[in-house]
């Protein structure tokens, strides 16, 4: 085996690579749009032009091992494009009648058990949480999700 093929080849084995941990990350959290939030749309979309050049210049210079990254990373991005579409709040155009009038507000997510998360107000928050327009009743709702806590984790 010649010493560019081996060269060639560990290239595109570290490029498939690093791309594994985002993609691994994307699939794990498919349910949770919040932790989706820091994926980029554009990021996706330069990793598909990467890997189509790439393949364009594999066949046209008989060089297999420069686009054969792209045959495994172009799925994953593809998959978590349309993860992102189907994820992202902005794509629903769904508004709360708070968000209309630009009532301050945020939306409390009871996770993890008795202490819950507070985010932004979005089509998918309101799905998994309540509507809270204060600190108070952020505290209120964390006081009796901690009354009720059933999971035997400590405070």
């Amino acid at each position: 085996m010649e010493l560019t093929t081996i060269v060639g080849a560990c290239g595109s084995v570290l490029s498939f690579v690093l791309f594994l941990p985002q993609a691994r990350h994307t699939w794990v959290n498919r349910h949770r749009a919040e932790r989706l939030a820091g994926i980029s749309s554009l990021g996706q979309v330069c990793v598909l032009a990467n890997a189509t050049v790439w393949a364009v210049y594999g066949v046209l210079a008989d060089a297999v091992w420069a686009g054969a990254p792209g045959l495994l990373n172009a799925p994953l991005a593809i998959g978590t494009l349309w993860l992102l579409h189907r994820r992202h709040p902005q794509n629903s155009g769904e508004e709360c009648e708070a968000c209309e009038t630009g009532t301050a507000h945020r939306v409390f997510i009871t996770s993890p058990p008795g202490w819950g998360s507070v985010m932004p107000c979005s089509a998918i928050t309101r799905r998994s949480g309540v509507l809270v327009f204060s600190d108070e009743d952020i505290r209120v709702l964390r006081d009796h999700y901690r009354a009720h806590d059933t999971t035997g984790t400590p405070d």
